[in-house]
């Protein structure tokens, strides 16, 4: 095996660890890593659209429209129908919504503290620059937004398909 095998082998199972932390951390609160963007969105942005949610966090409209449902049984969020266009559905994040976002980011946030204990501020320096390398020789800070969403979205149907 190369380096460069070796080095994104790692960087693979540093991903996977990561998300399993974060998935098993706010399991215990009831909700998953892909809700969490769009409560904090939210949260941040009292009212917003379905559409706003699309442009802002880079997803599908299918995406959202089911993870708004999920969210809304959840009583995470609620929809309000706009009074000036009664087509339209506000969003606005529940009591309980907001106590559940606030929590799961203070376990997102030691999460990231653990990861990252031990570096100095000059190697997580270094290693921020390396990611952004990355990231542009694989495509530059945009990439291809549509394959990965198309990527995620494949994803997670697999998931449920083997569930």
């Amino acid at each position: 095996m190369d380096r460069y095998t070796r080095l994104s082998w790692k960087i693979d199972r540093m991903h996977l660890l990561h998300r399993a932390r974060l998935r098993r951390d706010l399991s215990e609160l009831g909700i998953f890593c892909g809700q969490t963007p769009v409560l904090e969105y939210v949260l941040d942005h009292a009212g917003c659209t379905q559409n706003d949610l699309c442009e802002n966090l880079g997803l599908s409209k299918a995406t959202v429209a089911i993870s708004t449902k999920r969210l809304c049984r959840a009583g995470l969020l609620e929809k309000t129908a706009d009074p000036s266009d009664m087509r339209r559905n506000r969003l606005f994040v529940t009591p309980s919504g907001r106590e559940r976002t606030d929590l799961g980011r203070k376990k997102a946030d030691a999460v990231n503290r653990a990861m990252f204990a031990g570096f100095t501020d000059e190697q997580l320096n270094a290693f921020n620059a390396s990611l952004d390398q990355i990231v542009e020789n694989l495509g530059g800070e945009a990439g291809d937004a549509q394959f990965l969403e198309n990527f995620l979205l494949a994803q997670k149907l697999h998931g449920k398909a083997n569930q």
